[in-house]
This record gives structure tokens, sequence and C-alpha cells, in this order.
């Protein structure tokens, strides 16, 4: 289908939503939709950039599962809350970097590789939490999500900030471009072959 007929389609969608309930288009139901889903835009924000060149990525939601259990047992820890941050955002890299390197350094299926990099971020993650969940969140950490009432929780600037950064990126960015020519075709693009397998890492990362 076009690009037209999607806007149509969508349009379509939110008529019919709206007649069968009038408070579907309600500022707060819109609210509560994008505090509800402020992780999952996130993560699609990361995954668009993946799939629009040409690859998926199933482990994209146990990778989240193991950052978030890692930073929580730092936490527990002590750890200070900026070097917890710090340190989950490193983990995260590294798993994004772990599937780069299979499908790009050595060419294997995207769909393959993340199957199986699914189940290993799924065995550390059970390793580190042992099967408990942690709820222990302090302060600074429960002021900045918006637990505490707070009027701009992280969150939505984060989610702001990906949406963002996602229409700039492809929008205004040479690496943008390319990774949406990969995802058309590897063929047409300008570069070697050692610079279209780190576009394809970076997208990973």
């Amino acid at each position: 289908l076009g690009d037209v007929y999607k806007r149509q389609i969508l349009l379509i969608l939110v008529a019919v939503f709206t007649v069968l309930n009038p408070n579907f288009l309600s500022p707060f139901n819109l609210y509560n939709f994008l505090m509800q889903n402020e992780y999952r835009i996130v993560m699609i924000t990361g995954l668009a950039i993946i799939m629009l060149g040409g690859e998926i990525d199933l482990s994209l939601g146990y990778q989240i599962s193991l950052v978030g259990i890692l930073i929580g047992k730092l936490l527990t820890a002590d750890v200070p809350v900026p070097i917890c941050i710090l340190i989950g955002l490193a983990a995260g890299c590294c798993c994004g970097l772990l599937n780069g390197f299979l499908i790009a350094g050595l060419n294997l299926s995207s769909v393959i590789v993340t199957l199986i990099t699914q189940k290993l971020f799924q065995g550390i993650s059970y390793l580190l939490s042992k099967g408990m969940t942690y709820s222990d969140f302090p302060e600074p950490i429960m002021s900045i999500s918006g637990m505490k009432g707070s009027t701009m929780p992280a969150g939505h600037i984060i989610m702001i900030l990906s949406i963002l950064f996602l229409e700039g990126m492809f929008c205004f960015t040479i690496l943008g471009k390319n990774i949406l020519s990969m995802g058309y075709d590897e063929q047409v693009l300008p570069v070697s072959y050692t610079h279209l397998r780190a576009h394809e890492t970076l997208s990973d990362l």
C-alpha cells in the first residue's frame, strides 16, 4: 500500500474508535496511553532503525529486561544512581554490539542471531535475578520516573528525545540515509563493504 492509503486507513480507524468511544481522543486518554507505553515507544524507535536498515532484532525485549535487572541489582548494592544508569547504558550497548558483530561481522542472518541472543540475554537475566522481582527503588529513581508525581518524568523526556533523534537521524544525516538505502538495496550504496558492515553494526548498537 502507498503512503496515502496508509494514512487514509489510519484516519478511518481513528474515526471509528472515536465514534465507538468519544473519550478516545481526549487529552486524558492520550496522556494515559503515553504514560503506559513510554518504554515501548523508546524501544520501537531503536527497532525502527534496525528494521529500516533491512534487519530485525528479536532479542530487544530481553535486552531491556537484562539492563533493568542489572540496574536493580546495582541499586540494591547501594551503587550511586548515575553510575547505575551509565552501567546500564553500557550493558545495552554491549548487547547491541554483540548482535551487530554476529550479523554484520560474520554475515549471519539477523533472525537466527537474535533468536539465539534472545535466549542468552534471558538466561543471564534469570541468573542475575534468581527469579525475584525488584521494587525497592531509591528516592532519586522514584522522582525522575514520575512515581512521586513529578510534572515531567524522565520517561517523557527520553521518549520525546528518542523520537526527535530518529527523525533527525533519517532526515539530516548521511548515516541515516545510508541505513535507509540498506533497507531498500545494499547494492545501491556508494560505500565499501567495510563501511556497509559498519553501518549495520551501528544500527544494531
